[in-house]
């Protein structure tokens, strides 16, 4: 989750990507947030068990990440959102 902007009483906070924006800039309200539009999920490796029973003793498994954004591959948690849209707000 990227950290807390700094903002004012009239700002919206986004349920998307976190961020506070200001409601009254259209540009930002409607292509400002960037999120991922899948969820995070856990992965199996190619190989199956086999992977699991030998990560420690073949090289090609290190590094091998278990988890990654469905929508778009990237396998670290805080990777910026692939997607752009609008922000959308909890009072929606």
């Amino acid at each position: 989750m990227p950290p807390v902007q700094h903002h004012s009483a009239h700002h919206k906070l986004c349920r998307r990507c976190h961020s506070y924006f200001d409601p009254s800039d259209e540009k930002a309200r409607t292509s400002g947030c960037n999120f991922h539009h899948q969820p995070y999920v856990n992965r199996y490796h190619p190989e199956g068990e086999r992977y699991y029973a030998a990560v420690e003793e073949n090289p090609k498994h290190k590094g091998w990440k278990g988890s990654c954004w469905e929508c778009c591959g990237a396998e670290e948690k805080e990777t910026p959102g692939c997607t752009w849209g609008p922000h959308v707000i909890y009072d929606d």
